[in-house]
């Protein structure tokens, strides 16, 4: 009977610890606690199983690899998430238990396993300041199996770290809000003033009235107002500022005070021309640009893009070690990442590729449908659980070995993906897919109107020609207005020559006031006045007296040119008949003859003759009153010579009989 019992509790038993795990399986899951205790870092206590024996087993033949964990309950280090969801309350999720609790039943069926009943959970590693790292050494350390995504790397397999074959790809990606495709057909009437800010235009506004009252400052204080009313002078001089400003230079100063400022205008007007014409054809240009899309590290680092990752994972670490420079922003979480990218705290999230898969269409990470996955990858992670590399003390490897035949089989069986679908069904809560019929871009279907449009202040251009080649020779995103910090300089330029302009007309007025003299184009005559009259020669009636015939003769000189021509014009005439010729020739000739005549006699009777004899007299200006005194007898002998010409083609302009009889003058009264 011995044997008997021996013989049947051997057949019997393997079939009776069958039974729990399959005894009503899909009917009684979901509503399990961790039982045991949880006692974080702590190596006291310690749940790790020794599967030695099953090994020997397998060694010598008495099991199949696949069937050495087979009716074993498995003790797993379960990662609260998006994967596991549970709670302390009610235990895991009896309608959604995640991906990784399904994924664990599923190897489970497989090999022939439990783990419901004897697993732990374990806390986000930042609550304890702790790295994933040391949470992912202290799991394998503790229990059978650390159930998570763990990176695979280096620095973890040298810690002792053993992976199971991966299910979850973690490569790194760059994830970035797309800005809304804007159709605006509005016509901008004030498109005219989108070169420069605000300040801008304000600061040239009341630089065009400074100048106008600058340079009617320095007219009164070299004596060229010309007897008009300040209200018209202040008028005429911001008239001529203002058509400086467009280049169209009106000013014509006599004095050096008024040319430098003249100068400083017109420099000033070609710079504010200069700047304002480029600058709005760059962003006439600009409007037909795409929006630039930042598609790798590099390109972030050279526009100083932030990009938020994932504190303490793998791909935090890569980001931190292969690229130094740049701008990296830890989030506890990748929730934590992506609600930074949409308040533009950064302008790129390094993501995990299959979490984003899930992520694109859950409102909770994006919520505007406008977040996409830019760029290529930034590396290629392979991730999965994780055991103790032992082979020898309580032989944890074998555990690896067995749930790698099986997660190869259900990926091969396609299982896998069939989890992973049924998980991202049920979190997907919105359709991002949809594409729009007239912009063809990426739009929420549930919602209409435009998205949000995050500022795009971080995206302006510093790396200058290195940011302008990682961008692909863009530059920047774009022109934008030129502020007055910006343009401050050239409005300095020109305060500080009208500044100098000012002082020069001061020193002018001082230097007359003091000793009488001038520095004016006529110092030659004002020094004789102060020689007679003192040092109020200044505002004297003779010197104004002076500058009145200076002016006759010099449109005694403009008439006498005139003179010329109509010596040439009459000459053809004379060749025609005599019925061609008109009244309208003989006004204008006894016109012009008679302009003539009365700036010869001007510059005959005119008082200035009377100066030059009187400074005659005194050595010191002798040379200088010869001079002048040459000169107009020079001018006197040219319009002489221009009289006489006029009369001999007069002579033969001889009027017709009717023209003698009209009201016309004849030529003798003309001679006379």
């Amino acid at each position: 009977m011995r044997p008997l019992r021996l013989l049947v509790s051997s057949l019997l038993g393997p079939l009776l610890l069958l039974i729990p795990p399959c005894l009503g399986a899909d009917d009684e899951l979901g509503g399990e606690k961790a039982v045991l205790d949880n006692h974080l870092f702590s190596y006291n206590i310690s749940h790790r199983q020794s599967v030695c024996h099953r090994y020997l087993e397998w060694r010598d033949g008495k099991r199949e690899l696949k069937d050495a964990l087979s009716g074993l309950e498995l003790r797993p280090l379960m990662a609260m998430g998006d994967f596991f969801s549970y709670s302390e309350e009610t235990g895991i999720n009896r309608e959604e238990p995640g991906l990784m609790a399904e994924l664990m039943d599923a190897l489970g069926e497989s090999a022939n396993f439990t783990w419901r009943s004897s697993f732990g959970v374990m806390e986000q590693p930042e609550d304890l300041n702790k790295t994933w790292t040391e949470l992912l050494l202290w799991g394998i350390e503790t229990y059978d199996i650390a159930v998570n995504w763990w990176d695979q790397s280096v620095e973890r397999m040298e810690a002792g770290a053993a992976y199971v074959e991966p299910w979850f790809d973690g490569s790194v990606i760059l994830v970035d809000e797309e800005d809304p495709p804007v159709a605006d057909d509005s016509i901008d009437l004030l498109n005219w003033l989108k070169p420069y800010e605000t300040s801008v235009w304000c600061m040239i506004l009341l630089t065009i009235v400074l100048s106008a009252l600058a340079y009617q400052l320095i007219e009164h204080l070299t004596d060229e107002r010309d007897d008009r009313p300040f209200w018209q002078w202040f008028s005429d001089n911001v008239y001529l500022s203002s058509l400086n400003f467009t280049q169209n230079f009106e000013y014509a100063p006599s004095h050096v005070a008024g040319r430098i400022c003249g100068v400083s205008m017109g420099v000033w007007a070609l710079v504010i021309t200069a700047t304002y014409t480029a600058n709005l054809a760059s962003l006439f240009v600009e409007d037909q640009r795409p929006a630039l899309v930042v598609d790798s590290i590099d390109q972030a680092i050279a526009l100083g893009i932030p990009i938020c990752t994932f504190k303490g994972t793998n791909a935090d670490f890569i980001i931190k070690r292969r690229y130094e420079n740049a701008i990296r922003v830890p989030m506890n979480t990748e929730l934590q990442g992506y609600q930074a990218l949409k308040r533009g705290e950064c302008g790129l999230v390094a993501g995990y590729r299959d979490n984003w898969l899930g992520f694109e269409h859950n409102t909770k990470y994006n919520p505007d449908c406008d977040l996409n996955w830019v760029g290529r990858t930034v590396e290629i992670i392979k991730s999965g659980f994780a055991v103790k590399a032992d082979a020898g003390y309580k032989c944890s490897s074998l555990i690896r070995e067995v749930l790698n035949i099986h997660m190869t089989r259900l990926i091969s069986e396609g299982k896998l993906e069939e989890v992973w679908e049924k998980h991202r069904s049920k979190t997907r809560d919105q359709n991002c897919d949809v594409e729009s019929s007239d912009t063809g871009r990426r739009q929420l279907a549930a919602k209409s109107g435009l998205r949000k449009k995050r500022e795009q202040s971080a995206r302006k251009l510093k790396g200058g020609p290195s940011a302008a080649a990682a961008s692909g020779g863009g530059g920047s995103s774009g022109p934008s207005r030129l502020t007055l910090k910006q343009m401050l300089g050239t409005f300095f330029l020109h305060w500080f020559s009208t500044f100098i302009a000012i002082l020069v007309a001061l020193g002018s007025k001082y230097y007359r006031k003091v000793f009488g003299l001038s520095m004016d184009v006529v110092t030659s005559v004002e020094k004789v006045m102060y020689r007679k009259h003192g040092p109020t020669v200044g505002s004297s009636p003779p010197l104004n007296t002076y500058r009145s015939a200076r002016a006759m003769s010099s449109s005694a000189r403009e008439n006498s040119l005139d003179i010329g021509n109509l010596r040439y014009s009459d000459r053809s005439n004379s060749d025609r008949s005599n019925s061609d010729r008109s009244n309208s020739s003989h006004s204008e000739s006894r016109g012009r003859f008679l302009s003539l005549r009365r700036s010869t006699s001007v510059i005959e009777q005119h008082p200035i003759t009377a100066i030059a004899e009187e400074g005659d007299r005194n050595d010191e200006q002798a040379e200088e009153v010869a001079a002048l005194r040459g000169e107009l007898q020079k001018t006197k002998k040219e319009l002489d010579d221009k009289m006489d010409m006029v009369l001999l083609l007069l002579r033969k302009m001889q009027p017709t009989p009717a023209e003698r009889d009209s009201d016309s003058p004849n030529l003798p009264d003309l001679a006379a």
